[in-house]
């Protein structure tokens, strides 16, 4: 791999962590709401709750497009719903930024969608991200990534994408 050249994936371990996470503020929420109305927060149906939604944040997450998502000093190449590649020039990608700071997501507009390998149809990434997270696109040739879970890292993501851009 080439210093110009850089994968970001995402990491089994970071996403358990998350969903961990969440699953331990639902826990603290539940304990919490037991305290305000006088029930031990270790009642079953509690911790099944918190159960429910630990997997509800791991399992979509496990399934979303986007990643893993190279950088080269030429193209910016992301991996599609269906397992195939969209790779486009970085003079076609109009904007690029990463949004959110507890569930961080790359939002990017190509210019040109006949531009990119394979071409991508007018609305063509909303419509393969049908069902996950990464729906929700608002512009033609949209695309929107999530970054839950990545590594190296977000802030390595936003410092290559504010770099690339800035040279472009």
């Amino acid at each position: 791999m080439t210093p110009s050249e850089i994968t970001f994936r995402r990491s089994t371990a970071r996403v358990l962590t998350y969903a961990v996470v969440v699953a331990l503020a639902a826990l603290i929420f539940a304990g919490f709401m037991g305290l305000v109305f006088d029930e031990s927060w270790r009642d079953p149906f509690a911790l099944v709750v918190v159960a429910i939604v630990g997997a509800a944040v791991y399992l979509p997450i496990r399934r979303e497009p986007g990643l893993p998502m190279r950088l080269t000093a030429d193209s910016l190449t992301l991996t599609g719903a269906d397992g195939e590649t969209l790779e486009t020039p970085w003079d076609n990608v109009k904007t690029a930024r990463v949004r959110r700071w507890l569930s961080p997501a790359l939002l990017c507009e190509l210019a040109d969608g006949d531009r990119a390998h394979p071409p991508l149809e007018r609305w063509g990434w909303a419509e393969a991200a049908k069902g996950t997270r990464a729906a929700g696109i608002e512009r033609p040739y949209g695309i929107r990534v999530s970054l839950v879970g990545v590594t190296p890292g977000v802030r390595q993501l936003r410092a290559e994408i504010q770099r690339r851009a800035a040279s472009g």
